[in-house]
């Protein structure tokens, strides 16, 4: 990104976001696209360039698309024609997961190499100069009042900054200043494994498999990703130190068991404890926890990134719509409600994966490898594994949807997501969706379907209207007209989708229940009474004070 800032004097922003990784640009992104005016806080004076995060999930990848950023990384950044495959010692295997296309859009995998990753997501930075991103600007100081929250610090010529947002978001790592400064505790445990990760260069040609070699004599993984980069990860036994295994004697010693050691170019090796970790409110007052500044996770489901990237979707919408004075302050409780206890079931679901891989004990790696193998030959086992089904699904328990609709529906789960069809040309549902709410008519005309009173309250959501209808069906209608052409959304005609700009479903609906879903919107999304009136979470009122960057 060309246009980095130095933040001197006491500058005004709508959002400040503290930690500029990728959790920090892609929030950035949200809002840029949203018009929001944003700055970025990022204690380093230059991109840290280490490859840390390897995997996006399908959500992750859908959320990219959303950036308009995803053809960019398409183009030699991600990866997505991998397979996952467990093996034991000797080679066999315990049961793999297929990258298949899922409902979102998306293969259920994409490796990526995180140093471009974040190149990419900062150049789309370029796009909104209402962005500011600010490197060698350190957070030191936070205070929280009526009329909005200040932060200070320090650049790193020394000199002291102000800045002043009516909202800050914390994706300032595991050591968050953010979270600190709240005094929010995080719960969980920190494993008593360590592992050495080993990043290097090899040429050849490109592998198309994940690898987790459940040894019960050394517990490795293999991750292959673009242009020749390779990651292996060894399980470190409890007597092994750290700076031994380091030495590159040692690593070598271990990349032998799996490929010619002279082949491969180290280019960072570490050894690294994993934490299965949450914090215990991913809000207070006007400042919000993403990312690692919220929760910390192992590895091994390949879930870090993934919900960081779902942390920001699920909440910069929520801000731009307070912002805008189109929703009341209390729809950002719904964030900590929709995001924190699905982390939770993401996290045990990562520490099981984890068990599964590091058994050490013999007895316990033979129960381990009888039992999947036998599992795995029932059809049912069998797609259980190959589908990633043991991946938890984030179907909203609580928060901002109509509960009351919920039942066997749509209703607080994600939008599927189909190919449609564009003039002579194939394109993803939501490239046409837009990032807005969205009402979708199921071979129907939700303009002529729905009542009256929700008609209007979707209107000043400013939602766009649609019909949804397959290739070469006919319909009247004086929406926007979608036409599917492959991998339908499987909801009866007649129903009327309520979409929100994260692609949550908000109702599913027939248009007899229209009176009922407007008493659920008016409750859950209702628009403030004098433009705008965020609380702090407990029920205190504020006064927003909205300032323009000098």
């Amino acid at each position: 990104m060309d246009r980095a800032h130095r933040i001197v004097g006491n500058r005004q922003y709508d959002v400040v976001i503290v930690g500029g990784g990728p959790v920090g640009l892609a929030a950035a992104n949200l809002l840029g696209g949203y018009g929001v005016r944003t700055l970025i806080l990022e204690r380093c004076t230059r991109p840290i360039g280490e490859t840390r995060a390897v995997a996006l999930d399908d959500e992750a990848l859908r959320i990219l698309q959303s950036l308009g950023l995803h053809r960019e990384l398409d183009r030699d950044i991600l990866s997505e024609n991998v397979r996952v495959r467990y093996v034991n010692r000797r080679g066999q295997t315990l049961f793999e997961v297929e990258n298949q296309l899922q409902p979102s859009g998306h293969m259920i995998v994409g490796l990526f190499i995180q140093p471009l990753f974040e190149d990419v997501l900062r150049d789309g930075l370029t796009r909104y100069a209402h962005v500011d991103l600010a490197f060698g600007h350190d957070a030191q100081t936070l205070r929280q009042s009526e009329h909005g929250v200040q932060i200070a610090g320090k650049t790193a010529g020394g000199e002291r900054f102000e800045a002043n947002a009516s909202y800050v978001i914390g994706c300032d790592g595991g050591r968050s200043f953010v979270r600190e400064s709240l005094g929010i505790p995080l719960d969980g445990s920190t494993f008593r494994e360590r592992w050495l990760v080993v990043d290097g260069l090899m040429d050849g040609p490109q592998p198309e498999e994940v690898r987790f070699h459940c040894n019960i004599e050394r517990p490795t993984v293999f991750v292959p990703r673009l242009h020749g980069h390779r990651r292996w990860e060894f399980l470190l036994r409890g007597d092994e130190k750290d700076e031994d295994m380091l030495a590159p004697s040692r690593i070598q010693q271990l990349l032998k068991n799996y490929v010619d050691p002279s082949q491969v170019r180290v280019q960072r090796s570490v050894v690294y404890t994993f934490h299965a970790r949450n914090a215990r409110s991913y809000r207070q007052g006007r400042v919000f926890l993403a990312g690692d500044s919220a929760h910390m996770m192992p590895p091994f489901a390949g879930q870090g990134i993934s919900s960081g990237l779902r942390d920001v979707n699920n909440l910069c919408w929520k801000l731009n719509s307070v912002l805008s004075g189109t929703l009341a302050d209390r729809i950002l409780d719904s964030y900590d409600q929709e995001r924190r206890t699905h982390v939770q079931s993401v996290i045990r679901t990562s520490a099981m994966l984890g068990g599964i891989i590091m058994t050490s004990q013999p007895w316990l790696g033979w129960v381990r490898d009888r039992l999947l193998r036998t599992t795995t030959r029932f059809k049912a086992g069998d797609r259980f594994f190959r589908e990633a089904r043991f991946r938890p699904e984030w179907r909203l328990a609580q928060g901002a949807y109509a509960f009351d609709m919920r039942r066997d529906r749509l209703t607080g789960r994600l939008l599927p997501q189909p190919l449609v069809r564009d003039h002579q040309q194939s394109i993803r549902m939501d490239d046409v969706l837009g990032n807005r709410f969205a009402v979708i008519g199921v071979a129907c005309d939700p303009k002529k379907e729905l009542s009256p009173n929700l008609q209007t309250q979707l209107t000043e959501l400013d939602a766009a209207f649609f019909t949804y209808v397959h290739e070469n069906e006919r319909v009247s209608t004086e929406s926007t007209l979608i036409r599917g052409i492959d991998r339908p959304l499987s909801v009866e005609r007649g129903r009327i989708l309520l979409v929100r700009p994260d692609r949550f479903v908000f109702a599913d609906l027939r248009p007899y229940e229209s009176d009922s879903v407007a008493s659920e919107l008016a409750r859950t999304a209702s628009r403030p009474k004098h433009h705008h009136n965020p609380s702090n979470g407990n029920g205190a009122a504020f006064e927003l004070d909205r300032g323009h960057p000098s």
